[in-house]
């Protein structure tokens, strides 16, 4: 084999590793960045969510000594209502974990709701369908309650843009590495 073809073949690979590497390091990395944005976001909302339902639970009038079911559910669907914009999907339960609200479309299992108590709040990240969301967990104290708050915030647009940024990057590595063949391979056989 000439050493110009070697050099050429050498420099392909060695292209090819280089910018597969660091396109697929890139693109995670402003996914995870992307992923990490909107779970601080989803966190929040589910901080605000809560201290709106205790607010709401202010306005109860003061012959109730603890918050009924049925206040728990019109609160909850104003709250939900609130953010129809958004897409929110919400789900209060009980002290005992039984589900008093939950929207149309929250069709989740318990397992976020069974490791969320009154020390910590929860999320993770789950797929409905063809959506994905961050799915988090949080308590509410109202009128000698602990209630538990489930939100769902959907993210898919973050995890489109990653499988864009896959696809762009696919595309231009291939244009450069169809590039560098013409080069090297020019300046190897001079």
């Amino acid at each position: 084999m000439k050493f110009s073809l070697k050099i050429l073949l050498w420099t392909i690979i060695v292209m090819a590793l280089a910018l597969g590497f660091s396109g697929f390091y890139f693109v995670n990395y402003v996914f995870e960045t992307s992923l990490e944005r909107e779970v601080g976001q989803a966190m929040d909302e589910s901080s605000i969510l809560g201290f709106a339902f205790e607010t709401a639970a202010l306005s109860v009038p003061a012959k109730y000594s603890v918050l009924p079911d049925n206040t728990v559910e019109e609160i909850a669907a104003n709250l939900e209502r609130g953010g129809q914009s958004s897409g929110r999907l919400l789900r209060i339960s009980d002290e005992g974990k039984t589900v008093l609200y939950a929207s149309d479309g929250f069709e989740m299992d318990d397992a976020l709701l069974q490791q969320t108590d009154e020390n910590n709040k929860t999320y993770r990240i789950i797929t409905a369908g063809d959506k994905y969301y961050v799915h988090t967990g949080t308590t509410v104290n109202a009128m000698n309650r602990i209630l538990y708050l489930e939100n769902m915030r959907d993210v898919s647009e973050v995890f489109t843009e990653r499988a864009m940024g896959f696809s762009l990057y696919r595309k231009v590595t291939l244009i450069m590495l169809l590039a560098g063949i013409i080069i090297m391979h020019f300046i190897s056989s001079l």
